[in-house]
């Protein structure tokens, strides 16, 4: 089996031209209502997590729209096929004419010049829908429709891509239309009644500028490819869509009310996000203080993978300060050579007696997916400048006195037992000749600190990583300072244990420092913060234990001709579909042939006969027959 099924493999990896990228989803599921700081589905919604921007109304002569996400216990509340929370729209009209649509973007998570699809629920809620969706007077009209475009736009124009259109009886219509130019609008057959469910889908085929759309009203299937097999050309003469959805209404007299309601809105395709992506964000301070664009500013925005900006806590009356450090501020003094823009904190004490302590946050828990899975392994690394005098003898000399670096289940002011991994850096008379003190990390218990060995001294500069394991409840940590390197995995090969019994990651990076005295003054800079995850898998490894070889070819062997439709990423990934193509077939076959031995293992050497290749791939499809028929 084994040879035989490697030699297999590499004939059909002759077919394997490119490994196809990894299919992304944007969504908007209206999940998580109406909050527009935290969670990408909702209306207002976030940028980042692959849609571009959050949703947008544009609206012409005198209409006005409440859009809104209807949840359980609202007035009105009706969800579409049992979905929960739903975006519900309302177009008044105020004078003849009145239009408007609600849109949004995805280019930042999409590629629009690669094929994908777009597909949501629609529903028409307006009421006395039978008298007032007429449109009697022409030439003004009642309309309902749906198009893309470059940007959200009151109503269609022959520069949109593609559009659905929907009209009342007299004007010869009252079925959803398709719209390939103002006098061509062939007929669907659907017709466009209140308070039906439609299932819209339209596949955009980037490479030749046409679609295809399929609509389903639940008794009732359209498929344009009946019509125009070689699909649907575009309505413009663009060569790549615009990559805004907009979902639009007319109203022809100025007492007319449109509403509808959509749900389950998606587009699959090609991932267009950058280098990392969704499996990595950054707080490189590049942008400065700007809080509405990058995600790497100081204040950040919501989304791409952090969850919130960047807030402050304190403790009994800590002062807190901080800003990003600007190339062009005075006092301007990079943390590491070419590292630009930086964070500067500072933790002053109330002058009251007693101990505070002060840490800024972030929580890098994510409603994106994929985002960063904080139940998975995942990276934290960070370079971190003390910017306090530590050695000055007075300030800095007490046990309390102390920076850390934690990941806690909330914000907090400073270290606890609901910490996970734990970095400290605290004054000690133990410490290295010259050294104010030293860096240690927690095992397992808040009295298990281990000493690192690495000094805490002025403008020191530290490079952290900790790789976290939530799978095993342990963390490995390693800390350079610009000559020594402490490695934890050298005296914990299995692992630092979390400090508190929490059963997950708690997501919340906490980075801060404790005073002991009125007159003490915590100072550091901070740079270079990624936290970054593996979400690609080895094409080919099916079992994902990190190398391709021949347990995966079994796992191909085995579901060989399977379907994966309708199935998650994870499952068809392990059933060996590596193309997402919803089957298991030769082109997976290529795939894990050409990976085959990752990583780092010697390729076949011995090549049989043209005729014995040939043998051997009938040979595969005979074994997965037998196994589809267990």
């Amino acid at each position: 089996m084994n040879k035989c099924m490697h030699v297999i493999l590499v004939l059909l990896g002759v077919a394997a031209l490119t490994l196809p990228a990894r299919a992304a989803e944007v969504a908007a599921y209206f999940t998580d209502g109406n909050d527009d700081t935290t969670y990408v589905d909702a209306y207002h919604g976030i940028a980042g997590a692959g849609w571009t921007g959050p949703w947008d109304e544009a609206t012409l002569n005198g209409g006005t729209i409440t859009a809104v996400v209807k949840e359980s216990g609202d007035t009105g509340y009706n969800p579409i096929d049992g979905g929960g929370n739903y975006l519900n729209y309302l177009l008044t009209a105020t004078q003849e004419n009145s239009m408007g649509s609600v849109g949004r973007s995805y280019t930042d998570g999409i590629d629009v010049t690669a094929d994908h699809s777009i597909s949501f629920k629609f529903r028409i809620d307006e009421e006395d829908f039978a008298s007032n969706f007429t449109d009697e007077e022409d030439p003004i009209h009642d309309v309902y429709s749906f198009f893309d475009y470059t940007s959200v736009r009151h109503g269609s124009t022959p520069g949109c891509r593609w559009q659905i259109s929907g009209k009342p009886v007299a004007l010869n219509s009252d079925t959803w239309k398709i719209v390939l130019s103002s006098e061509d609008k062939p007929d669907t057959g659907i017709g466009i009644v209140q308070g039906t469910v439609c299932d819209f889908q339209i596949d955009i085929r980037a490479a030749t500028s046409k679609w295809d759309l399929t609509i389903d009203d639940g008794t009732t299937v359209f498929h344009s490819t009946d019509l125009y097999p070689d699909g649907m050309p575009f309505r413009s003469s663009a060569s790549t869509v615009g990559g805004t959805v907009n979902f639009n209404a007319h109203a022809s007299d100025a007492t007319d009310a449109r509403q509808f309601s959509i749900d389950d809105f998606k587009i699959v395709g090609t991932s267009n996000a950058p280098h990392g992506g969704m499996d990595t964000v950054a707080a490189h301070f590049t942008n400065g203080n700007d809080d509405t664009t990058y995600v790497d500013a100081y204040h950040g925005v919501a989304g791409d993978g952090w969850k919130r900006p960047w807030t402050d806590k304190v403790y009994d009356g800590a002062v807190t300060g901080h800003k990003v450090v600007l190339t062009t501020d005075t006092g301007f003094q990079e943390v590491t050579p070419g590292g630009g823009n930086y964070l500067s904190f500072s933790a002053a004490d109330d002058g009251l007696e007693g101990t505070s302590a002060a840490s800024v946050t972030r929580n890098y828990k994510t409603t994106a997916d994929p985002g960063i899975d904080w139940s998975q392994k995942h990276t934290v690394e960070f370079t971190l400048r003390i910017d306090e005098d530590v050695d000055n003898e007075i300030l800095f000399t007490d046990a309390q006195d102390k920076y850390f670096a934690v990941d806690c289940s909330s914000e907090t002011a400073r270290t606890s037992s609901t910490c996970t991994w734990q970095i400290g850096g605290a004054s000690s008379e133990l410490a290295p000749p010259d050294a104010a003190g030293w860096w240690n990390v927690y095992d397992g218990v808040a009295e298990a600190n281990v000493d690192t060995g690495i000094a805490l001294a002025t403008g020191g500069v530290y490079d952290f990583t900790i790789v976290v394991d939530p799978t095993t409840q342990t963390y490995d940590m390693t800390i350079f300072d610009g000559t020594d390197t402490y490695d934890s995995t050298v005296a914990n090969p299995d692992g630092l244990g979390w400090r508190s019994s929490a059963t997950e990651v708690g997501g919340y990076l906490c980075f801060g420092a404790q005073n002991s005295g009125p007159e003490d003054t915590r100072a550091f800079s901070l740079d270079a913060l990624v936290i970054s995850q593996s979400l690609e898998p080895i094409p080919g490894d099916a079992t994902n234990d990190g190398h391709v070889d021949e347990l995966d070819a079994q796992r191909v062997a085995e579901n060989w001709g399977a379907t994966t439709q309708n199935l998650n990423y994870d499952t068809w990934w392990e059933m060996g579909d590596f193309d997402g193509d919803e089957l298991v077939g030769p082109k997976d076959a290529a795939i894990l042939a050409a990976n085959w031995g990752y990583p780092g293992a010697e390729g076949v050497t011995d090549v049989p006969e043209p005729g014995t290749l040939m043998l051997l791939a009938i040979g595969l499809a005979i074994i997965g027959m037998r196994r589809l028929r267990r």
